[in-house]
């Protein structure tokens, strides 16, 4: 059985205070493997899992052949990516050396989250590195396997990629935790807003944060899932719009990047499409004089009627 003291040797556990250390004993299994033992097997489910002492090796199936991807070692964790996307395990994993670990169920980890928002700011930094990582792993395999095109949590006016419904079915299942509501607000304004306009401007990103909280959870979930997973692609549908069109992307925008922008304006039969510099994603909050000459201008060059 593990013990408390053994816990809080870990980066990961080191913020809990006793009780949940103590609850976190009684939970975590001690898991011991020989060099050589499978810990997971890809495809399979998944709980979750630290490393206290050893080194596991990740192992992805390529085209018929197991190939090393990566390693853990003391210290570092891994199944939440596939629990919190209720999916299976997205690689195997197996001991490169005797190997000691922690082992918690879904449940657990569920639990551990909504105890310490230190635990699970961690959790969610090092899920979404690995999802960053997981897309330029899967850019790199043969075109003949896969092809990933697509940002981060991808709003375009196209379909969803597979990658993208993964991805972003990620983010509803993250906006369905309540302890995970400081993090996930400091990611949503991450990615909304430019760097620079958060430095200059830290009052924008703490009143998005505020009405973004102030909406009904549900309906905020609902609505995510509608514009990131189920849509259908418009692009085509496009054409048939015959009025004159603006369209307006941040150049530091990583949602919908201008690449994306643009190829709505040309299926677009008399659009316009304007980068704006140092905007992103909420390019009238950010550059409001821009945003409005745009406009302004964009209404003086209609035809009169």
């Amino acid at each position: 059985m593990l013990t408390s003291s053994e816990l809080k040797k870990i980066t990961i556990f080191a913020c809990l205070n006793d009780a949940s250390l103590v609850w976190l004993s009684q939970q975590a299994a001690d898991i011991h493997l020989e060099p050589g033992e499978y810990l997971i097997h890809e495809g399979e489910p998944t709980p979750f899992f630290v490393v206290m002492e050893g080194t596991t090796e990740v192992l992805k199936d390529v085209m018929g052949r197991q190939t090393e991807v990566s390693e853990h070692n003391p210290g570092d964790f891994f199944g939440e990516l596939a629990i919190l996307m209720a999916s299976a395990a997205p690689a195997s994993v197996r001991a490169k050396t005797a190997c000691h670990l922690a082992r918690l169920d879904p449940q657990h980890l569920q639990e551990l989250i909504r105890r310490s928002p230190e635990c699970s700011a961690l959790i969610l930094q090092t899920l979404n590195e690995r999802v960053q990582a997981v897309q330029k792993y899967m850019l790199n395999l043969p075109s003949s396997r896969v092809q990933i095109v697509g940002s981060k949590f991808d709003t375009t006016a196209e379909s969803a990629t597979s990658f993208d419904r993964a991805n972003n079915t990620l983010l509803i299942r993250m906006l369905a935790i309540g302890a995970l509501d400081k993090v996930v607000d400091r990611m949503i304004v991450s990615l909304q807003l430019a760097p620079e306009t958060r430095r200059r401007k830290p009052e924008l990103g703490a009143e998005l944060s505020r009405n973004f909280r102030s909406w009904n959870r549900r309906g905020v979930i609902n609505t995510v899932r509608s514009v990131l997973v189920d849509r259908d692609s418009t692009l085509d549908a496009l054409r048939c719009v015959k009025a004159p069109a603006l369209v307006v992307s941040g150049k530091e925008d990583t949602i919908l990047p201008s690449s994306h922008s643009r190829r709505i304006a040309e299926h677009l039969p008399k659009a316009r499409h304007v980068e704006v510099p140092g905007a992103a994603h909420l390019v009238p909050l950010e550059a409001p004089e821009a945003s409005n000459a745009l406009i302004l201008e964009f209404f003086a060059d209609l035809p009169q009627v």
